[in-house]
């Protein structure tokens, strides 16, 4: 089986950052689960317990963080969350062109700390 890099997801949100309104919302949200997949998987290399590839895992991700002393990654990557959520739910989306540049570098961040981990 082939692993998937949770990365790339970062290269989709920085080509669709200066689209459209949708390819926006659509930035923030590969952002976020770029971030999350890299953490997802450094967390799981240190606790596999605490990874059930489920829902569960958006919040015990960055509880395992918290755990491991990585406050601000796991502030930023809760803080990425709430971006996605509100790019996927809320109309309109408040701030939209800085929460996208906001959302794609702190995934930049967290995918360059995760992977050389």
């Amino acid at each position: 089986m082939t692993t998937f890099d949770g990365g790339a997801f970062l290269d989709t949100a920085k080509k669709l950052q200066g689209g459209t309104a949708a390819d926006k919302r659509s930035a923030i949200s590969r952002a976020y689960y770029a971030a999350f997949t890299v953490a997802k998987e450094y967390v799981r290399a240190c606790n596999a317990d605490e990874i059930h590839d489920a829902g569960a895992d958006h919040a015990s991700v960055p509880r395992y963080l918290q755990r491991l002393r990585h406050f601000q990654e796991s502030n930023k990557l809760l803080k990425l969350k709430d971006y996605r959520h509100a790019s996927d739910y809320c109309q309109p989306v408040i701030h939209l062109e800085a929460k996208v540049d906001t959302a794609i570098s702190s995934a930049m961040q967290l995918v360059a700390k995760y992977q050389a981990m």
